[in-house]
């Protein structure tokens, strides 16, 4: 119907927490599997900018870093190069400045296949050239009955969730992609009382936006597609 308002579809939303690295050697270890993580995603926006198909994408990034992140630097290049035709731009051209880690969730590995929360204070990340690294994790109060319920039902296969590991400004930051039911069962909508913070939540066919106030209360949800 013409002129129909639809209101936007949102199935999670991205809350943040801090990574403290137990040590040097864990810290560094994170930082070059940043490094290669980034190179990596610079090559498949190439190789499918070029057409190469998921199947030749995946399997040259899993050489790389291993299955896991192979996927999800898939479907990332996969939204970025759609993105930059969607505004006109050469997906050629496109620069990977930041530094962070992704992976998707899947609940059959433990709620995610290479960030994997093991309480609301620990959580291990997959290096794929030494194995499983524990680091400790740190939240705000309000986010702690979240966290707990999330990571137990994600270890019992219950649940899963998106993470991202995110370097910035001389920190490191944990982004988790929670169910908007579990998210909801903790804060309700509500009027705003100032200081908003909008979170994004990629993924390969569109890009959903939630906005909470300093309370963690949704005030407003929007969802920008690309076309398939």
């Amino acid at each position: 119907m013409a002129g129909e308002v639809r209101e936007p579809e949102i199935t999670h939303v991205t809350i943040t927490g801090r990574v403290i690295p137990l040590d040097n050697e864990s810290y560094m270890e994170l930082v070059l599997l940043a490094y290669r993580f980034r190179k990596a995603l610079i090559k498949a926006i190439k190789m499918y900018a070029k057409g190469l198909d998921r199947n030749t994408i995946v399997k040259e990034i899993t050489r790389e870093l291993n299955l896991g992140y192979a996927d999800t630097i898939y479907k990332l290049a996969k939204l970025i190069v759609k993105g930059a035709k969607h505004n006109n731009s050469n997906p050629l051209k496109i620069k990977v400045r930041k530094l962070f880690v992704a992976s998707r969730g899947f609940t059959s590995n433990k709620g995610n296949r290479n960030i994997r929360l093991l309480s609301t204070s620990e959580l291990q990340v997959n290096i794929p050239w030494k194995g499983w690294v524990k680091y400790r994790a740190l939240f705000g109060k309000r986010y702690i009955p979240i966290v707990r319920e999330l990571a137990e039902k994600a270890l019992s296969k219950r649940m899963s969730y998106t993470a991202r590991i995110v370097f910035r400004n001389g920190k490191i930051y944990l982004h988790l992609t929670v169910p908007i039911e579990l998210y909801l069962k903790y804060f309700k909508k509500g009027e705003a009382k100032g200081g908003l913070i909008a979170g994004f939540d990629l993924n390969s066919d569109r890009i959903n936006m939630v906005i909470v106030d300093k309370h963690g209360v949704i005030r407003d949800v929007k969802q920008n597609g690309f076309q398939r």
